[in-house]
């Protein structure tokens, strides 16, 4: 499952608006889990089509026990920092 954001960006005292969209899938877990993400647990996301957990610039591993929607957030950020636009998550 694919989820497309829009996250909008707004510097104080400018006019212009930066947009850009950090897509989201869901697809890899569910194949090896056969349900969408969801509970407690530590979570590993990727970025940008990267899955080699050793490469630690594109992954994002969750703190301790958080809700899917918890890391989901935390990856968004890592991702908006980054300069990142597709987090996979992880299986």
């Amino acid at each position: 499952m694919m989820i497309e954001t829009t996250e909008t960006n707004t510097t104080k005292g400018e006019a212009m608006q930066t947009v850009r969209s950090i897509t989201i899938s869901t697809r890899a877990y569910e194949l090896s889990h056969g349900h969408k993400p969801k509970g407690r647990g530590s979570w590993a996301f990727f970025y940008d089509g990267n899955t080699d957990v050793m490469n630690a610039p594109y992954v994002f591993w969750s703190a301790g026990n958080m809700t899917y929607s918890e890391a989901l957030r935390d990856a968004r950020y890592m991702a908006r920092i980054g300069g990142h636009f597709h987090i996979e998550v992880g299986s």
